[in-house]
């Protein structure tokens, strides 16, 4: 039964309940990358395979588009955060739907961008 969960900045995301499988429940993961310089080819080997293998990108405003260019087609992504000024996403929505993508099987990365970096 889908069941709209989640409501941000006008996305509806729905979830699923969790259907298991003969290996147990589906379990996925989640990546915090912290981005610091916007060019993409300062990213370690560790950032990079992780963005290639994300089902689910997080995206924080300050992130350079050409680091989130990086990932696969087809890979979802959500902008989570606003800074200086405007919308913010609560903590406690990013939270959840990382809880909730996790648990869907979802290899997570929520790439955030280190101010002091930039």
């Amino acid at each position: 039964m889908t069941q709209p969960i989640l409501e941000h900045f006008g996305q509806v995301f729905h979830h699923e309940d969790p259907m298991p499988t003969p290996r147990g429940p589906r379990t996925g993961r989640c990546i915090v990358v912290t981005t610091g310089s916007r060019e993409p080819q300062m990213l370690s080997a560790n950032a990079l395979n992780a963005i290639r293998a994300a089902t689910l990108l997080l995206v924080d405003d300050q992130v350079s588009g050409s680091v989130v260019a990086l990932a696969p087609q087809g890979t979802r992504v959500v902008h989570v955060s606003t800074r200086n000024g405007g919308l913010a996403s609560p903590p406690a929505f990013v939270e959840k739907l990382i809880a909730m993508a996790v648990g869907e099987g979802e290899q997570v990365v929520h790439l955030q961008a280190n101010a002091s970096c930039q």
